[in-house]
């Protein structure tokens, strides 16, 4: 049993799967220190729980002069990161994926090509998904350089690698771990990269941390994220006012920050990763296919809303109908979101 002490924690009940666990952090930090089922808490903290109706994300908070907790191992931490993953993996996730690299994949390049991206690097991607950045980083460092993809899920590292093995690329090298313990050996690359990676994760601070670690002297850490709340059309539509309010219950229930992109810089500072330079761009469209990204995640997230019980089947059909609709009419502008590009050089 872990023993915390002499310090205030943060207690959540849980319910993602069909066991309830209760997960633990640090209140003067956020630091996730364990989880474990409801009846081996402590009894002052099983009180502290007990005095909150159950459901999605309840939150109690206790003075922890005695709580016990059993440390997490890192399959446990693992399974933790996952099940807040609201997204599909694997084949199902690869058009949304597909499509969001058509959005936002040039803008990427142009970042990691601005910020000295070249022949010969070391370079780490968290978060990589199904590769298709990894592949395009690959292709720049060339056969003197290397690529490191890490991702949580092995559904999407199973396509990464067969995407890679498609194109003869043997300078990849994929490893399913969190971000912030990714195994990768510290102060070995040259460029650290992530994109929409923060965005899912209970502890991102950590996840920084363990980035800016990998760093060699010289190095950059890289990142982009987006803030959800930026999504919106022109003229306005409740449509995509309900998409945001799904978004936002779904942060809740998952304990994630879908507008973090506007924090990224704060969270560099914070974390000691240098003095960060920021950039930030919002792709809109009229028409086309890309209009329809909101409408495809959402679809794809369906089961966990259903499971969540966040909206009915019958809301969210009537919900994708509509952002169908407002994909066809070329009279509505959709502002697909607002990107926040961040890098820090080590020094």
């Amino acid at each position: 049993m872990l023993r915390v002490r002499n310090e205030t924690v943060s207690i959540r009940y849980l319910q993602l799967s069909e066991i309830p666990f209760v997960q633990v952090r640090r209140k003067s930090d956020g630091m996730l220190i364990g989880c474990c089922g409801f009846s081996e808490l402590a009894v002052d903290a099983r009180a502290s729980v007990a005095a909150v109706p159950r459901g999605w994300h309840q939150r109690a908070e206790a003075p922890a002069a005695a709580i016990g907790v059993r440390p997490m191992d890192q399959q446990e931490y693992l399974s933790l990161e996952k099940q807040s993953y609201s997204l599909a993996s694997g084949v199902r996730a690869a058009p949304r994926l597909s499509l969001l690299n058509e959005i936002f994949g040039s803008a990427s390049q142009e970042l990691l090509t601005q910020v000295g991206l070249r022949s010969g690097q070391r370079v780490a991607e968290i978060g990589c998904g199904t590769g298709l950045m990894t592949r395009w980083i690959a292709q720049q460092v060339g056969p003197e350089g290397s690529v490191y993809g890490i991702d949580i899920s092995d559904a999407q590292l199973a396509i990464a690698s067969e995407n890679a093995s498609s194109v003869s690329s043997r300078n990849i090298y994929f490893r399913e771990a969190p971000a912030d313990a990714t195994g990768l050996p510290r102060g070995s690359f040259d460029v650290v990269y992530s994109r929409f990676l923060m965005c899912h994760l209970l502890h991102p601070d950590s996840a920084l941390r363990e980035m800016w670690a990998l760093l060699s002297d010289g190095g950059v850490l890289v990142c982009e994220d987006f803030e959800m709340s930026a999504v919106s059309t022109r003229p306005p539509t409740p449509s995509y006012d309900q998409l945001l309010r799904v978004s936002r219950a779904l942060d809740e229930r998952d304990a994630v920050d879908s507008d973090i992109g506007a924090k990224l810089h704060t969270l560099f500072i914070d974390n000691g990763c240098g003095n960060p330079e920021v950039s930030v761009y919002e792709p809109a469209f009229l028409r086309g296919e890309l209009k329809h990204f909101w409408r495809i995640t959402l679809e794809e997230a369906a089961p966990t809303i259903l499971g969540s019980r966040i909206a009915t089947a019958e809301e969210i059909s009537s919900l994708c109908e509509q952002l169908g609709n407002i994909a066809r009419n070329d009279s509505i502008l959709l502002i697909v979101a607002r990107v926040y590009q961040v890098w820090s050089r080590k020094t």
